[in-house]
């Protein structure tokens, strides 16, 4: 993997002026294929997979695609993803599904995301946890963020001047979002909730297995000692 990168590295040092450069070269365009494909984009550049997702790389942002189109692993920069199928994005050991719209970001050790329409799923520990639209997280090296409503003007502002849409498609899109995540106010007390019961189980019964731990080291050195006592008495 570290072969892609350098590789990938000096082929974007070499042809400043593509648009993206890909590696293997033409692995891009290439529809089912269980190859990786590295992919970094020399500006910002709107891509479409042979698969039909469609793509918004930042300027220096690269990825990695494998599974046949179907797993993505986002290594730098910033990537808005639109796509009707569920698709797969990887960050370390975590897989994130991914369906509708979102905007991703890594820095440094941490990933987030916004999701715009649709949702996004992913196993944490013994849950689940569903990012829906209107929402936000975070996720860095086994750890999380709490589930967070957008702040739409905020949101839907960066949003803007970062996909830079025509001025049309612009504000019809961000009628919808506005449309869509209307309720979250009032949906983000219910998953704070149940956010909280999971989190405070999950404390519980690591709080039980530690006292369990703690019981069966007790019992243990109980018997240690009982058997040293008769070993004592009944030489």
């Amino acid at each position: 993997m570290k072969s892609l990168f350098t590789l990938l590295a000096l082929m974007v040092l070499s042809s400043p002026v593509a648009a993206y450069v890909d590696l293997p070269e033409g692995c891009w365009k290439k529809s089912g294929s269980a190859e990786a494909c590295a992919v970094r984009a020399a500006k910002r550049e709107w891509l479409l997979s042979p698969e039909g997702t469609r793509l918004l790389l930042g300027a220096g942002s690269s990825l990695i695609r494998t599974q046949g189109g179907e797993e993505w692993q986002i290594v730098a920069g910033q990537l808005w993803i639109e796509t009707e199928k569920p698709v797969q994005i990887r960050y370390l050991q975590q897989t994130f599904q991914v369906q509708g719209e979102s905007w991703w970001k890594r820095s440094g050790a941490q990933l987030k995301t916004q999701v715009f329409r649709g949702q996004v799923s992913t196993a944490f520990g013994s849950s689940e946890e569903v990012v829906p639209a209107g929402f936000e997280n975070w996720w860095e090296s086994g750890t999380r963020g709490v589930m967070k409503p957008l702040l739409a003007d905020k949101a839907l502002r960066e949003w803007n001047q970062w996909v830079r849409f025509p001025k049309s498609e612009s504000k019809k899109r961000v009628e919808e979002y506005q449309k869509l995540w209307a309720s979250r106010v009032e949906d983000s007390s219910d998953l704070y909730q149940e956010i909280v019961n999971r989190r405070i189980a999950s404390v519980e019964s690591k709080e039980r297995e530690a006292e369990d731990r703690r019981r069966r080291a007790d019992q243990g050195q109980r018997k240690m000692r009982e058997m040293f006592r008769s070993r004592y008495n009944n030489p």
